[in-house]
């Protein structure tokens, strides 16, 4: 415990030092952190953003397009099954009913 607790003061003392000097040392007439402050208003393009920014939009497209393939899909089965007509014919229903209790009562025999 009082080893972590070492480690967290140490970093700590580590991060102190670092934005001290920091503020301290010159540069090119500005100091250290100001220099960091005008590199990081100056944003660049970078090209490699741009071939995510295209590549991302690539596969935006295609997942569009794959959730309206399944919804027409969906869409298509649900028609075709309110025409067929869900219902089993009620002499259909005793067979089934019928070859159950024999399956049934021949595997109770064996």
């Amino acid at each position: 415990m009082f080893r972590i607790i070492g480690i967290i003061l140490r970093f700590g003392i580590l991060a102190l030092i670092i934005l001290v000097l920091g503020n301290l040392i010159q540069w090119r007439g500005k100091t250290i952190s100001d220099q960091v402050k005008t590199h990081m208003s100056h944003a660049e393009r970078s090209p490699l953003l741009g071939e995510v920014k295209s590549w991302s939009g690539k596969i935006l497209r295609d997942s569009e397009n794959g959730i309206r393939k399944n919804l027409k899909n969906i869409e298509m089965k649900n028609a075709s099954s309110a025409s067929e007509g869900d219902e089993i014919p009620p002499s259909e229903r005793q067979k089934l009913r019928a070859l159950i209790r024999e399956l049934n009562g021949s595997r109770g025999k064996n």
